[in-house]
Formats: C-alpha cells, sequence, structure tokens
C-alpha cells in the first residue's frame, strides 16, 4: 500500500507494508477496528497471553479520549492536534469531535509509518481531517509543518491531544520539554490531554512485558513526573487520575478493570500571563512577550494577531491619560501603520464616531448626544425593566438547569436595543453573528469578518431607506432627523452609528451581565446579596455594585489604538511620535496603584473611577443604558432567582476567546 512523504519537492509516493505488526494496530484488533492483518491478529494473541487484561486497557485508554474530546468541545475547542494517539481505531477524535462540532478539524501526528499511511487511507474523503508523520522529539518541525499551520489556527484554542505516546519517549529525550513547547505555541484556552503508563503500582511489570513482547520501548512515570506535563496549566476536575476515575459525564458505563495502568488527565491552558493579576480564568485577547518587569512597568510591547507589534498601556494612569491627552489620534494611518489582525477590521471605518478625531468627531458626538442624555435614559427605565422581568418569568417557565447566556443575559440588550432603535427583534439572531464576526481578532476569520461587515451595512442601509419612508417614533428615527443647527449626520455617518449602537448594544452589555453573574455566584457574594434584597421591600441594586461591576467584569479587554502625535510622556515611560499604542482596559482596571486588592470584588470600593466606558471625548455614548441594563439586570436576578448557582463546576465554563469583547460563551445555572 502507498504511503507519502513530505519532501521539499512535494508530496512523493513511499511503499509500507502494512502486514508489518504494529502496537497501535493491536489495539485497534482488540478495539474492534476497520481493518486488521493476519499479523495483527497474531501478534494480540501472544499479548493476550501475557496480561488478558490489555484489551480492556484499550478500552478504558480509548473510552478517556471519546470522554476528553466531547468535554473539549463543550469547553470551546473546535481544532485538535493528536499526536501519537494511533488512527485505526473506531471512534477517533475526528469522529466524536465532527459529530458534536461538525466544523472541526483534526490534525493526526504520528512517528510510526506504518500508523501514518494506515490512518491516510482511512480518513481519505474526510473533510477537517488531516494524517502527517512526524517524531514528538522535534516539536518545532510539527509547529512549522507548513499543512498543520494551514489545517490550525494557533491564535485560536487547540486540544493537544496526548494519549499512550509519551511514555514513548525516555527522560533523556526530553518528553516534557516537547509537551511544554508544543503548549507555548498554542493560544489562551487550549488543552492538553495526558495518559501515561504509570509506575505508581505493582502492575506496570505485566504491562512493561506486554511492550517488551512488541519490541517497544516504554517509560513509566510516576505522578510527580506527570504532573509536569501540565506545567502552566490548570487541571479540571477531577485533576490527575486513573482511567476509570476521569468522567465528567455521568452518563458513561463504567470502564472495568484495566483503567488502573494508566493515569490521565485533561487541563486548561492557564490564560493570563505572569504579572497581569488575573485570578478570574478570562484570556487577554492578543499574544505577549511581556516580562513581569515590563508588565509591572505599564508601558510594554506585545505581537498583535496579524504578527506585527504595538505598544501597550496597562496602568490606570496611563491609560487615562492617553484616551485624554489630544496628542493621541484615533486615526491609525498617521502611525506606523500597524494592525490589529489581517484584513480590514473595525479600524477601518472611517465614518465610524470610534475612529474619529475632533474637530469632526465633535460634530457628530453634538448632533446626537441628546438622543443618549440622562433624562432620555431614565424615560427608558421602565420599558427596560418590564423586557427584563419578562425575561425572568420565560427563564422561571423554561426551568433549571438552563443557560443564563442564551435564556437571559443576551435576549436583554438585544430586545432593549431593538426596541428603542425600532429595529425587528426577529433579525437579533443575524446581529449577533454579525457582531460576533465583526469583533473578531482571529485571523482564520478575516473573510467571514468582511462579509459580515458588508451584509451589516446592507442591512442598516435598507432599514434606513424604510424608515425615511415610512418613519416612526424609535430612536432611530431620532437619530435620522438629527441636527445641529445645519449640520446632519450623512449616510455613511448614520449607517456606521446605527452599527455600532446595536453591536456595543448587546455585545458589551450581555458580557458584562454573564461576567458579573458568574463572579457574584463563584465568589459567594450573590446569596448574600440576594439575602439584602429579600430583607428589603423595594430592592434595586445599589449604584455602587453595579460600579464594581463594570470594573471588575470589564467586557471590552482593549480600547481603540492610539497613535502619538507628537512624543509624549506618560507616567510610566515616553511614547514616540508615530508609535500606535493599544489602552488594556481590563488591566487598567485591575491596576493595585488605583484599586487596592483589585482581583478582589468589593461593592463598597470607593477611590479611582474605573475604564469601563473609556474616558474623555471617546466616552462610550451608550454608558447611561448600560448602568441601567445593569443595574435592572441584578435587581432581578437577586429577588426572583435567589438561590441562583452554577450547574457546572466553574472550569468547565466556556469563554470567548480573540476577540474584542470577552465573557461566558455559557453559563449554565439552577436555582
Amino acid at each position: 500500500m502507498d504511503g507519502h512523504v513530505d519532501t521539499a519537492d512535494g508530496w512523493t509516493p513511499r511503499t509500507i507494508d502494512l502486514r508489518t505488526p504494529n502496537v497501535a494496530r493491536m489495539y485497534d484488533y482488540y478495539l474492534g477496528g476497520k481493518d486488521n492483518y493476519q499479523a495483527d491478529r497474531d501478534a494480540a494473541a501472544e499479548i493476550l497471553r501475557i496480561a488478558p487484561f490489555t484489551p480492556r486497557l484499550a478500552h478504558a485508554n480509548r473510552a478517556f479520549l471519546r470522554r476528553a474530546t466531547r468535554c473539549l468541545v463543550e469547553a470551546g475547542v473546535r481544532q485538535f492536534l493528536d499526536i501519537g494517539t494511533g488512527l485505526p481505531t473506531r471512534n477517533n477524535v475526528h469522529e466524536v469531535a465532527h459529530a458534536l462540532a461538525p466544523g472541526a478539524r483534526v490534525v493526526y501526528v504520528d512517528n510510526d509509518p506504518v500508523v501514518a499511511a494506515h490512518g491516510r487511507a482511512l480518513i481519505s474523503g474526510v473533510g477537517g481531517a488531516l494524517v502527517l508523520e512526524h517524531d514528538l522529539r522535534d516539536p518545532r518541525a510539527i509547529l512549522d509543518d507548513p499543512a498543520i499551520r494551514q489545517a490550525l489556527d494557533f491564535d485560536r484554542p487547540v486540544g493537544l491531544m496526548l494519549l499512550s505516546v509519551l511514555h514513548c519517549l525516555t527522560d533523556e529525550e526530553g518528553p516534557h520539554e516537547a509537551v511544554a513547547t508544543l503548549l507555548d505555541a498554542l493560544a489562551p484556552g487550549s488543552h492538553v490531554v495526558v495518559s501515561h503508563i504509570t509506575g505508581d503500582d505493582d502492575l506496570t511489570a505485566s504491562s512493561t512485558a506486554v511492550y517488551d513482547a512488541a519490541s517497544t520501548g516504554m517509560t513509566h512515570r510516576g505522578r510527580d513526573q506527570l504532573l509536569r506535563f501540565f506545567d502552566g496549566c490548570t487541571l479540571l476536575d477531577p485533576g490527575l487520575v486513573y482511567l476509570d476515575e476521569w468522567r465528567p459525564d455521568a452518563d458513561t458505563a463504567p470502564i472495568g478493570p484495566g483503567g488502573e495502568y494508566y493515569l490521565c488527565g485533561v487541563a486548561r491552558k492557564d490564560a493570563a500571563p505572569r504579572g497581569t493579576g488575573r485570578t478570574d480564568g478570562r484570556e487577554r485577547p492578543v499574544t505577549t512577550e511581556e516580562t513581569e518587569d515590563t508588565a509591572r512597568a505599564g508601558l510594554s510591547e506585545i505581537v498583535l494577531p496579524s504578527g506585527q507589534r504595538m505598544r501597550t498601556s496597562n496602568r490606570h494612569a496611563d491609560v487615562r491619560q492617553m484616551l485624554t491627552d489630544a496628542r493621541f489620534s484615533r486615526d491609525l494611518r498617521r502611525g506606523t501603520g500597524a494592525r490589529m489582525v489581517r484584513g480590514d477590521d473595525i479600524n477601518d471605518d472611517r465614518d465610524s464616531l470610534l475612529n474619529m478625531d475632533p474637530p469632526r468627531h465633535t460634530r457628530l458626538r453634538r448632533i446626537v448626544a441628546g438622543a443618549f442624555a440622562p433624562r432620555q435614559v431614565a424615560a427608558w427605565r421602565p420599558r427596560v425593566t418590564e423586557i427584563t422581568r419578562r425575561l425572568a418569568a420565560e427563564m422561571a417557565g423554561h426551568g433549571a438547569p438552563a443557560d443564563l447566556v442564551q435564556v437571559f443575559v443576551f435576549p436583554l440588550p438585544v430586545r432593549v436595543i431593538c426596541e428603542l432603535l425600532g429595529v425587528p427583534e426577529a433579525d437579533r439572531d443575524r446581529f449577533r453573528d454579525w457582531a460576533e464576526a465583526t469583533l473578531s481578532m482571529s485571523n482564520a476569520v478575516a473573510d467571514e469578518r468582511a462579509r459580515a461587515s458588508r451584509e451589516f451595512r446592507d442591512y442598516v442601509r435598507a432599514l434606513i431607506a424604510e424608515r425615511r419612508r415610512t418613519p416612526g417614533e424609535a430612536l432611530l428615527d431620532e437619530l435620522i432627523a438629527a441636527h445641529d443647527g445645519d449640520d446632519v449626520l450623512t449616510e455613511a455617518e448614520l449607517v456606521s452609528l446605527v452599527i455600532n449602537l446595536i453591536t456595543a448594544g448587546h455585545e458589551t452589555t450581555a458580557n458584562l451581565i454573564a461576567t458579573a453573574v458568574h463572579t457574584l455566584v463563584t465568589g459567594g457574594l450573590y446569596g448574600r446579596l440576594a439575602a439584602d434584597a429579600a430583607a428589603s421591600g423595594d430592592y434595586t441594586a445599589p449604584d455602587p455594585l453595579v460600579e464594581e461591576t463594570l470594573r471588575h467584569a470589564t467586557p471590552a479587554q482593549y480600547g481603540m489604538p492610539r497613535v502619538a502625535l507628537e512624543d509624549v510622556d506618560l507616567p510610566s515611560g515616553r511614547v514616540e511620535r508615530g508609535e500606535t499604542v493599544l489602552p488594556l482596559l481590563a488591566q487598567a482596571n485591575r491596576d493595585p496603584e488605583a484599586f487596592p486588592a483589585p482581583a478582589e470584588f468589593d461593592p463598597a470600593r470607593d477611590g479611582a473611577a474605573h475604564l469601563t466606558f473609556g474616558h474623555g471625548a471617546h466616552f462610550c455614548l451608550g454608558a447611561g443604558l448600560a448602568r441601567l441594563e445593569v443595574q435592572t439586570a441584578l435587581t432581578v436576578l437577586l429577588t426572583e432567582f435567589p438561590r441562583l448557582e452554577l450547574a457546572v463546576p466553574p472550569e468547565e465554563i466556556p469563554w470567548r476567546e480573540a476577540t474584542f469583547v470577552t465573557g461566558p460563551r455559557r453559563l449554565p445555572v439552577r436555582w
């Protein structure tokens, strides 16, 4: 049978005798695989004579693979790098992943040419799956392989599957260093899955005999050695355990005897680089190359998803000055040309209020400011409260458990902004898809981002045209008619403004509320606040609670980048003329110099003002509405669902990544 080898000249055929006995295909035989040869059956019979438990062990390891793959898909992982697991068996990674997430991508890597060639034959014609031959002892070659780079986006989370492979490497061959190299290249939110022959019990002698008979060297490692493979990661419950014990899904039947030969675990790559002070498990949006010293200094350099570099500011004092200093411009064309991502993004819309400098910014802001004046926001309160209470009633009728994001958090700001603007709520799913795509910071979706932007813009143009023909009394009608003297919004300015209002009106607020509830529940504050609400005759979430929610649960991880028009001295140092600086809002809101014990959620906190809505001329136009929605949501949840709690362990909550705005993708709760 023909296999293939990747050479400098391309793919060339290589003949491989698949009748050669191979340990992976012997396991395939035990598992009732898709293709077996007499040599496999003969070798399997000999192994069974030495160690009758081997089929149970194979089933145990494969059951762990299935459970782990499901767990990663549930956590939002949609791409997998499987090294050495062996492909021929049924229910392998791509089969499990594709069943749950049809668009998932899986790359299998094996150093055995028989397995690689057999695997290519088996997945011929299977979309989203690829088999390559590499040696784990050279992880850089794996990471630099053009085929792997094309198949997987390393800016997004990857599931690194290392089942029954690490024990093929001796300690001298550097297995821990190889895994560390692989993990360093993966994005925050990636997971690593490991199973390994353990040296913790006396049964390993029989296992050694099995592999000696197969002429395959095996290294058995104890618990402490295995834990090193997870350095820098957080082990998921139940931690490093025997195969039989790793079962987050209760619907799986017991594996049976044999699982005690292997220790296994699943871990999530920690999101926060050292020095950031993050304790809530949320990821930063960009790949950093900061040291602890540069992070503390407040000004550092990052590598953007585009591959270019940009200065950042993470101290409260620096960010506050940047946002108010007229020497910083939002017109990125006036700087070095550093881009956040490849392809167009929201920084490229020249008609967006977000991207303007005075005097044009001043003109547009003056025209529309009245629509968001405090008295106008106050007039919206009864309707926002009614919408929130109706959603709470629908949630109660749905019954527990429920995904709070799906049934309450996202519908709330969407219904509010749709009703206020006068746009059809029936289009809310389209808004959400468009907004997620346009806010994405992943290079993998550059085409999707451009398509979503075009579709969103065309939709809003048609909506405005319809309202011009048949005007009403909604906010959109006010914006169409808005003027300041002879000044009016151009069509392009109006379209961009409406898009920004719809996007910010549900993306940021929804993620803010979801993160706030997650923080209150996991931090033990929710119950105490609910008790306060119950003791009050007419409870309203107090303003300090809302402001601490805004600080602690900052949804926009960073603000819009600024270009220095001249040399500017910030408290942390000088920014040179032409340099582009990215203000890290979430980190500025966790600056210990401005907020003592910044990781703690303290509703009684006073002192510096948070920067969640920005500062200065570009202060968020819809800040008043966002505050109203957060306050109303917390009020209703605390009064209507006083026993609300997570329905899954906190570490199983998937978070949004590679985007301007972060928050839980799902938040299963019960009450």
